[in-house]
């Protein structure tokens, strides 16, 4: 084509203006797509919308005019123009294909800090999820009745499955999402108003159509969170169908909920249907609307297994979600794994913990060696089904479970880094090292789809079972030290001294908690053989798709140690024999570090250690600040 008729873009003025496209009417949607492109300040206050869509693999192959130059977008854009566009009036859209030079490097950095204030500042976002199927239509139609239904019953008072709000900032809100559902009936008496919409076929074959909006693309990319969370007002379109996003709360909670209490009515659900990115969504346009802002910690956590065309932009991608913060300044320019240390050591800073690295659930043979041991390898994960371990800190829900560190209590807290953020220096204490490892507990994707696969995995988890229990070291002259029987001291280490549910119903969805003296009866039971069938049936059912979503649980991948001075733990799947087992102010768990014998060390993973879980360690060592070491993790 003659370059003379392609568009080419006039730089913009300085940081803080940006482009709008001006889409002029048109009452025939197959009619040729003429636009204009305009500058104007952030500040100008002017009526635009914002639109979020996904770009799509394809090379573009549609072709727009822009000023009367040809200017070539993907088809998902394309046919999201053709739907939106006013027959009548124009329409101000910003759209990021067209409104930000993409060849442009420089460009790209600073529109990008900017998207906080574009997408906030619009009069609404637009988010177009696809175009119809057969049956969107009806999928629409049972999402809306679900969502007045629930509403009409319950007048705006919605379930919801946990809130990031801290109590406080709950009290001061509106009395929106403040309907928690803890136990069957909760959820019976919730959803009665809606089980009438299930009763024949096809109300269940439309509930699935309905399902199937969940698993549009839209839901997986990285930059459609902050997208769908800037704005107050959030439209959705699927076909020439549109709705409010917040529609699909109520559809996702109640996949959510029924999955939890087994009570399902639809197919089977998978990975591919977005429960948590939905949930995450409603939670963070909550901490907008209440607080104006989200830590970086939540963010990182709320856009965990979301994709992203450039691996950068799992941090990049969340700069709009922050605001304007002069420690975390990440440019296109950067090594990808500069970005990711400098987003890491910016969360650890903020926090003022160690939650960050509770955020480690990839096994070490995927990361990136490039990467220090201690900054999770963002890139891995990039869908659904990429972790294979489960965090014992719970940086978002349950981080007060464990208190090893007796966190800020322990003595004052230095955490820094040094060479570019790629080394970590904190303060802790040397427990003992690892004498002797167990093997490798079976994942939840060794699962087959068949009951010769399944019951391969059961044979597996109880064989490794086994295993580590003829590790227990038995010293009759020295008891353990909790004073616990050989019995109690295993099988609450191999729970990591959690509550686990009991078939046929798994540990529930709604948060994990510490077993207590009403589990006593329950543990002794586990020796029996009727009560480690029920143990492995009731892990059995977290490995199944349905629970997937729901939680992963803690047994998965990891290894039973013994350490030199008595103690047993589970640590990680990498933990080897002569690894220090640590105290790390201020973390909740116990560490497993590597000597590299340069004075430096490795991070290995997390640890549960019986017996320390509560900050008795630190109690022992409060007098004496000799116990302290200085660790330099690279």
């Amino acid at each position: 084509m003659n370059e003379l008729y392609r568009y080419r873009y006039n730089s913009l003025p300085v940081s803080g203006w940006f482009r709008v496209l001006v889409i002029e009417p048109s009452d025939d949607p197959e009619n040729s797509m003429s636009c204009k492109l305009r500058h104007y300040p952030i500040s100008a206050g002017i009526g635009y919308d914002a639109l979020s869509y996904t770009w799509g693999d394809e090379e573009p192959e549609c072709q727009i005019f822009i000023d009367e130059k040809i200017f070539w977008i993907r088809k998902n854009l394309y046919t999201a123009l053709q739907v939106i566009r006013r027959k009548e009036n124009e329409l101000l859209l910003w759209v990021d294909a067209i409104c930000i030079n993409q060849d442009d490097e420089i460009e790209r950095d600073y529109q990008v800090r900017q998207m906080n204030d574009i997408f906030a500042k619009a009069r609404l976002v637009r988010v177009w999820l696809g175009a119809a199927t057969l049956g969107s239509d009806r999928g629409v139609d049972v999402l809306c009745k679900f969502h007045n239904s629930v509403h009409d019953a319950w007048k705006g008072s919605w379930a919801r499955i946990g809130s990031t709000l801290r109590k406080k900032d709950r009290l001061d809100a509106s009395k929106s999402y403040d309907y928690f559902i803890n136990s069957r009936e909760d959820y019976e008496a919730y959803y009665k108003p809606i089980m009438p919409l299930l009763e024949d076929s096809q109300s269940l074959a439309d509930l699935d159509e309905a399902v199937l909006l969940l698993c549009r693309p839209w839901w997986k990319r990285m930059w459609t969170l902050q997208e769908s969370v800037l704005c107050k007002q959030v439209v959705c379109y699927c076909g020439s169908k549109s709705f409010p996003l917040d529609y699909f709360y109520t559809l996702a909670y109640f996949i959510y909920f029924s999955a939890n209490f087994d009570s399902w009515p639809g197919l089977l659900t998978d990975s591919k249907v977005s429960l948590r990115e939905t949930w995450r969504i409603a939670d963070l346009r909550d901490h907008f609307s209440k607080k104006g802002r989200i830590s970086l910690l939540l963010a990182l956590d709320s856009s965990w297994n979301r994709k992203a065309s450039d691996a950068k932009d799992k941090v990049i991608g969340l700069l709009g979600l922050l605001g304007q913060r002069s420690d975390l300044l990440p440019e296109y320019a950067w090594p990808l794994e500069k970005v990711y240390r400098a987003a890491f050591r910016a969360a650890i800073q903020e926090e003022g913990d160690l939650a960050c690295l509770g955020f480690m659930s990839e096994l070490s043979e995927r990361r990136n060696t490039n990467l220090p041991t201690w900054v999770p390898d963002l890139e891995i994960h990039s869908e659904t089904g990429s972790d294979y371990l489960a965090s014992l800190s719970k940086p978002i829900f349950g981080s007060n479970l464990y208190n090893a560190s007796l966190a800020q209590k322990a003595k004052e807290i230095r955490i820094s880094t040094e060479d570019d953020d790629s080394v970590l220096v904190l303060e802790g204490i040397t427990i003992s090292t690892v004498q002797d490892v167990g093997v490798e507990a079976p994942g939840w994707e060794t699962y087959g789809t068949d009951e010769t696969d399944n019951r391969k995995w059961k044979e597996t988890i109880r064989e490794t079972l086994q295993q580590w229990r003829a590790m227990m070291p038995i010293v009759p002259e020295k008891p353990y030290c909790t004073g616990e029987s050989l019995a109690q001291v295993f099988w609450r280490t191999v729970l990591v001294d959690l509550k686990q549910g009991t078939y046929p119903k798994p540990s529930p969805a709604t948060g994990p908690s510490r077993l207590d003296a009403n589990d006593q009866e329950w543990l002794s039971r586990l020796e029996t053989e009727e009560g480690l069938q029920e143990l492995i049936l009731t892990w059995e059912l977290s490995c199944q798709q349905v629970f997937r979503q729901l939680r992963l649980i803690e047994q998965f991948h990891r290894r039973f140690f013994v350490t030199t001075n008595g103690y047993v733990g589970l640590g990680p799947p990498s933990l080897e024999t002569g690894d220090s087992i640590c105290v790390l102010a201020p973390g909740t768990v116990a560490y497993a570090l590597r000597d590299s014998k340069n004075g430096r060390w490795k991070y290995v993973g997390e640890c549960y250690l019986h017996g320390i879980m509560n900050g008795e360690i630190i109690e022992n060592a409060a007098q004496n600040e000799d116990s302290y070491t200085t660790f330099r993790i690279e």
